[in-house]
């Protein structure tokens, strides 16, 4: 609705439109929700060398020559160059601890330096995760940590949920706009909330059970969860 205005400004005539908003009538606010299971195809871990000794230089040397076999040793049993990456390295020192009935004025020395050289892996060969981490252990490897299954990309899954999200606050909707007796109009609003990465159970459904069997660890890929969440604002029609 839009009223027009006169008013007399000094000794000018001033015109003026003033829009007013029709007021909003009742609305029916929901909230939908998807959790999809997905298959993962994508497994990242990490393979760690550390090495410790009284000089520096004779850690790193140390590490070196683990490192190379633990890369070869890799690559001998099938990891390509593209599926490893050098994720962390650093050398720092090892100090001495107090002593007991050490004197007031005692002050900690460096003992020794430790290298670690850390290996992340990426790959879709799933059946060989456990293949791969044996083998790393075998020629010296000391680590291997934040095993985790994914998504390689979880675009198409994600949209899948928020069809699913949509579909849930429409239930949802209906299901409210009946109980009270109410028609559902047009969607005022619909927000897509922030997007929630997958989410997989690796403690669970991934864990290394034994390092010392012959073909490796019995390893188990999970599903990945994910997630979605809608608003869905519809009009209330009497």
């Amino acid at each position: 609705m839009i009223n027009c205005l006169l008013a007399r400004l000094g000794g000018f005539i001033v015109l003026a439109f003033v829009v007013l908003a029709p007021a909003r009538g009742a609305e029916i606010s929901v909230s939908g929700r998807a959790h999809l299971q997905v298959p993962a195809d994508q497994a990242v871990f990490d393979l760690r060398v550390e090495r410790s000794a009284p000089q520096a230089e004779t850690a790193l040397a140390a590490n070196n020559q683990v490192m190379e076999a633990v890369r070869k040793a890799l690559a001998a049993a099938g990891l390509g160059e593209s599926e490893q990456a050098t994720s962390g390295f650093s050398i720092r020192p090892q100090w001495s601890h107090r002593p007991p009935g050490a004197a007031a004025d005692w002050k900690p020395t460096i003992a020794g330096y430790v290298v670690v050289n850390q290996l992340t892996v990426t790959t879709a060969r799933l059946d060989q995760v456990g293949v791969w981490i044996q083998a790393a252990v075998d020629a010296g490897a000391n680590g291997v940590g934040r095993l985790r299954y994914t998504l390689a990309d979880s675009g198409a899954a994600r949209t899948r949920a928020i069809g699913k999200a949509v579909e849930d606050a429409k239930r949802q909707a209906q299901a409210a706009s009946d109980a009270a007796g109410l028609g559902l109009g047009e969607i005022r609003s619909l927000v897509i909330n922030g997007p929630s990465g997958p989410v997989v159970p690796i403690a669970r459904e991934a864990a290394i059970q034994s390092m010392s069997a012959p073909a490796g660890p019995a390893l188990s890929a999970a599903q990945v969860e994910v997630s979605a969440q809608v608003q869905l604002v519809y009009e209330a029609q009497p």
